[in-house]
């Protein structure tokens, strides 16, 4: 083997051990933005709730529908 060669070997492995690198981190990241995104979606829809209640008990009155419909009374 020529001192070319073995060069060659050489950049070709730590070109290799770079690219598995990057594989590896970008890995890790698409595993991060998954979570990051399911944690997101999860605050998302809690807040919708809350709003959705808050604004369901500030328009409502719950007495009323209960005098209509005697929904807490009913069996089915």
């Amino acid at each position: 083997m020529t001192t070319y060669e073995i060069l060659n070997l050489i950049i070709q492995c730590v070109t290799t051990v770079f690219v598995g690198g990057g594989l590896i981190y970008a890995g890790k990241q698409a595993s991060l933005r998954v979570k990051t995104h399911n944690d997101n979606h999860e605050w998302n829809r809690r807040i919708a709730t809350q709003n959705a209640l808050s604004d369901f008990n500030n328009s409502v009155n719950l007495n009323e529908i209960q005098k209509q419909f005697n929904f807490l009374n009913s069996k089915r």
